[in-house]
């Protein structure tokens, strides 16, 4: 399905054949259709049990909410290693040591004689630094800036793990080693034909975030990106047990209730409405009185 990529599914495969940890990132403000993608993986790795962790360093919107396993996506890599990060000056630091008291760790900083440098409290942070990882897969991020705090807190981890990068984005970057396929559709059907390259099965919440991603990115199948491939994909996540997503519209969501008011209860014009439809006159006074018919003439 991938014969152009042939090299770069092998060299993914080898990798996550030894990887202990795999590393999945997100851009800081990722679309509908990149977080239904990297969940997607997220949980197909999982689910071929493989330890991974999906992080992005952005506040996701509640649209988001519907795709299962948006809770597992973190702001932070984290890890086992515990830092202290400070401002520094050039110079002003005359030692460090540390010492145990009453069971307590106390790290202590001795400022150079004559230096006017001064920790401050609030300048302080404390954070965890990624642990065992060995492959950071980038999703559609075309540049380091966009991961935000996560790579000027982790740039050793940037410099000694390979990262391979999966995009449908014209300018990709942050890396040219990987899958990168501006014609694509959407960023979720490129996931779905590289994880049956690998011949990694998926479950059903994998599948149906798949789906979710390729019908919003496709405005429900009716972009100007479609491919045999898209539908391709869209079959697989429905054999894998994913189901169709329901079409929502704005319009509809904002004037639900006031077109269901209108069904319930419809207006009518009472002017057209009153006598016999000629220009509103009253009926007769014995109009609603009961009516006797008599014949005079036999048949």
């Amino acid at each position: 399905m991938l014969p152009e990529f042939n090299q770069e599914i092998g060299q993914l495969r080898q990798i996550l054949n030894t990887a202990p940890n795999i590393l999945l990132l997100l851009k800081k403000d990722p679309s509908y259709d990149e977080t239904a993608a990297s969940l997607g993986l997220f949980l197909a790795l999982i689910n071929n049990n493989k330890k991974a962790v999906l992080c992005s360093p952005g506040d996701l919107t509640v649209a988001y909410s519907d795709l299962v396993g948006i809770n597992q996506i973190k702001k932070e890599i984290g890890g086992k290693n515990f830092v202290i990060s400070l401002d520094y000056q050039e110079g002003a630091i005359e030692k460090v040591s540390y010492n145990i008291d009453n069971n307590k760790f106390n790290l202590v900083i001795i400022p150079r004689q004559g230096s006017s440098w001064e920790i401050s409290p609030d300048k302080v942070q404390f954070l965890h630094q990624a642990g065992d990882f060995g492959l950071i897969i980038a999703l559609n991020i075309s540049g380091k800036e966009e991961l935000n705090t996560i790579y000027p807190n982790e740039q050793s981890l940037f410099t000694k793990i390979p990262i391979f990068t999966i995009s449908n984005l014209i300018n990709n970057n942050i890396t040219e080693n990987g899958i990168i396929m501006p014609q694509a559709a959407s960023l979720s059907e490129i996931i779905v034909r590289i994880l049956q390259e690998l011949s990694l099965n998926f479950d059903n919440d994998a599948a149906g975030n798949f789906l979710k991603g390729i019908y919003q990115a496709t405005d429900n199948l009716l972009g100007d990106k479609l491919s045999p491939e898209t539908f391709e994909a869209v079959a697989a996540c429905l054999r894998y047990g994913g189901q169709i997503p329901v079409k929502k519209t704005a319009d509809f969501d904002k004037n639900a209730g006031e077109t269901l008011s209108h069904l319930a209860h419809p207006k009518i014009n009472v002017s057209q409405a009153d006598g016999d439809g000629n220009g509103g006159n009253k009926p007769p006074e014995d109009w609603l009185k009961p009516k006797i018919f008599k014949g005079s003439t036999l048949l």
